[in-house]
Parts: structure tokens; C-alpha cells; sequence
């Protein structure tokens, strides 16, 4: 008797015991935002936020790129958001053991009206406009021919932002008892419209008329002291998300200095012409440098820091 029962628990364990070449691993992901600088690093991509996948599957030994059409669609923009450690799907186990994912993301989950993600095109944005769009749209690369057994299951997901973010810093080299007050700094020249496509190259296509920003009015306010110091001290303005693009820049600078009395003279407006360069997903830091003897100067111009 004791033999026939353990005979039964025997074959009971082999019953339930799982294929050792299936993985028990659930499709999770890794999200971050790319920091493209000269020292190009990641941040964490925002807890409380939410991407889109697009999502198909493909047995064990089919590609992507010669088995597509046969390709079965699993994730049809699915919202993906924080699960405890990693991102994952409302059901992470559509994707089966010994398939293939091939996939796409896309940031934010609740994107415009004009914003679209297949897997041909990648991510589309016709008609933006920086004044009326959401700034944070952003595009992840494509995944191809992924097994989850690879790295647990776990996809590192890097986010790249369509736009460029640039901001304005400042410094002056002053005799002593002088100060420089900023009254106004415009920034022209540039598009705030245009089309986006990510595949297969990310690019924009501008549209509109060239326009202006104003990175910072003083109106009839005494205006923003620049102080005296051999580095970038303050912000000028607000960091601000523009459309990537090369154009003919003009700044313009007004400002006027004031003496140790506390007197200010000598109201200056200085107009510098660059050649600027906005690329996708950069953050470009502009240092503007004032002092006595010449007009303003881009002081160790850090574009695309």
C-alpha cells in the first residue's frame, strides 16, 4: 500500500511539474529618458506616468523582418504603467514562452489628437504647434525578435523627447561698485510648427512663419541684476521645449548699468547673430557673458551641453 502511494505522488509531481525550457518570466519593462547632452545620461522616467505599446508576436526562429505579415497583434496601444519595480501592461502574460516580441512605445499614454504610433512609421505628430501641443511627447526605438528569457523578461525601454529644451544663463565682468540690470532678451528666427516622423530617420518639417520668443521682460520693472561673477549665476526666464530645427538666430539684448550711487546709465541694446542648431531629445544651455567694453557675447556657447 505504501508503495502504490508513492507510486501516485510520484506521477502527481511529474503532472505538474513545468517544461524546463518554458520561461516563467512576465513581460515587464525598465523605462527611462534619454538626457542627450555632451555627457549623455538617463533620468528616470515619472512614477505616476503612462506610455503606449504596440505590441505582436512571432513563433520561436520567425523574424521580424521576413515573417511580419504573420505577425499576431497582442498590444494594440495598451497603457503601460508602474507596477512596483518595473512598468508593465494590464495583462503581461499575453506574450507566451518560446515567442518572439517585436514592439513599439510611445510617450505619454494620453497624447493629442494629431499624435499616431504603428510599427512603419514609428511615432507621427502632424499639424504641432509648440503653443497649442504637449511638450513631453516623446518616442521609444523599436524592439525586434525579443525573448522574454532574455535579461528575466525585462525590456530597457529608453525615451527620447521629440522636442529640444534650451535655457538662457548669464554673467557680466564689471568694474567695482557697478551693477548691469537685464530690461529685455528676445530670441527669433525659429518655426514653432511643423510635422514629425520616427521612422525610419526622426525628423521634423517645418511649417509657418518664423517667429519670436521673448526669454525674459522686465516691462516697468527695475529689470534682473546680472551679477558680477566669473561663471553662470542666475536663469534668465523659464527653460523652455522648442521644435528641433537649424536657423538663422537673432538675440537681442537690452539692458543698462548702473553706477555705485545706484544711478543707472547708459541704456544698451545689443543684437547677436548665430547659426543655431536644435537637434531632437537635446538640452541646449546658452551662457550669455555682459561687461563694459563690448556688446554681449555667447560666453562658452553650450549648445547641445
Amino acid at each position: 500500500m505504501l508503495m502504490l502511494i508513492a507510486g501516485i505522488a510520484m506521477m502527481a509531481g511529474c503532472t505538474n511539474k513545468r517544461n524546463p525550457y518554458e520561461s516563467d518570466e512576465r513581460l515587464a519593462f525598465n523605462p527611462v529618458v534619454n538626457m542627450l547632452t555632451k555627457a549623455d545620461t538617463t533620468t528616470a522616467y515619472p512614477d505616476g506616468s503612462v506610455f503606449g505599446l504596440i505590441g505582436y508576436t512571432l513563433p520561436s526562429g520567425s523574424s521580424w523582418e521576413n515573417n511580419s505579415a504573420k505577425a499576431t497583434q497582442i498590444y494594440d496601444h495598451a497603457p503601460v504603467s508602474n507596477a512596483g519595480e518595473y512598468w508593465q501592461p494590464s495583462d503581461p502574460s499575453l506574450v507566451k514562452p518560446l515567442q518572439r516580441l517585436s514592439m513599439i512605445a510611445y510617450s505619454p499614454y494620453e497624447v493629442d489628437a494629431n499624435v499616431s504610433c504603428d510599427m512603419t512609421n514609428g511615432l507621427q505628430i502632424k499639424g504641432f504647434d509648440i503653443n497649442n501641443n504637449s511638450s513631453d511627447i516623446m518616442f521609444a526605438d523599436p524592439v525586434y525578435d525579443y525573448n522574454l528569457s532574455e535579461s528575466k523578461g525585462i525590456i530597457q525601454l529608453p525615451f527620447t523627447k521629440v522636442l529640444t529644451e534650451i535655457s538662457f544663463f548669464a554673467f557680466s565682468d564689471l568694474s567695482s561698485g557697478m551693477s548691469l540690470r537685464l530690461k529685455k532678451l528676445t530670441l527669433s528666427g525659429f518655426r514653432t510648427k511643423g510635422d514629425f516622423v520616427q521612422l525610419p530617420d526622426a525628423e521634423w518639417t517645418l511649417n509657418g512663419d518664423a517667429t519670436e520668443l521673448v526669454v525674459y521682460d522686465a516691462g516697468s520693472g527695475d529689470g534682473l541684476e546680472i551679477s558680477d561673477t566669473p561663471e553662470r549665476t542666475g536663469q534668465i526666464g523659464v527653460t523652455t521645449m522648442m521644435i528641433p530645427q537649424v536657423f538663422n538666430s537673432v538675440l537681442v539684448a537690452e539692458y543698462q548699468y548702473v553706477n555705485s550711487a545706484g544711478i543707472a546709465y547708459n541704456d544698451k541694446t545689443d543684437t547677436l547673430k548665430y547659426v543655431t542648431h536644435w537637434t531632437i531629445g537635446r538640452k541646449c544651455v546658452y551662457v550669455l557673458k555682459f561687461d563694459e567694453q563690448n556688446d554681449v557675447i555667447y560666453s562658452e556657447l553650450s549648445e547641445n551641453l
